[in-house]
């Protein structure tokens, strides 16, 4: 069943995401894909092979933690795009709508 334009506006607004209307036939066709992938992936014959518990194949030892090097506060904000009392000022992205 395709994914309607109404759909993609429902979602987007649950998940405050802002979407211009003339891209939701776009995003629609897009989801569209991604689930017929998602349901071709389903059809994959997968009796034969053994369950995967990681893909993760580096050590999980932690490495110790060693003191070195680092940048001055003044190189760090000399970096930044703004700074505020000594601190690297961002925007806002919580705030109350």
């Amino acid at each position: 069943m395709p994914i309607r334009e109404e759909e993609v506006r429902r979602v987007a607004q649950l998940t405050r995401i802002a979407l211009p209307p003339e891209s939701l036939a776009g995003y629609a066709r897009d989801l569209d894909r991604i689930l017929d992938y998602m349901q071709l992936l389903n059809e994959a014959d997968t009796r034969n092979v053994a369950p995967t518990e990681t893909l993760f194949t580096a050590s999980l030892d932690p490495r110790p933690d060693v003191v070195g090097p680092s940048l001055s506060r003044e190189k760090a904000l000399a970096a930044t795009p703004e700074t505020e009392d000594g601190q690297v000022r961002v925007p806002l992205v919580v705030g109350d709508d």
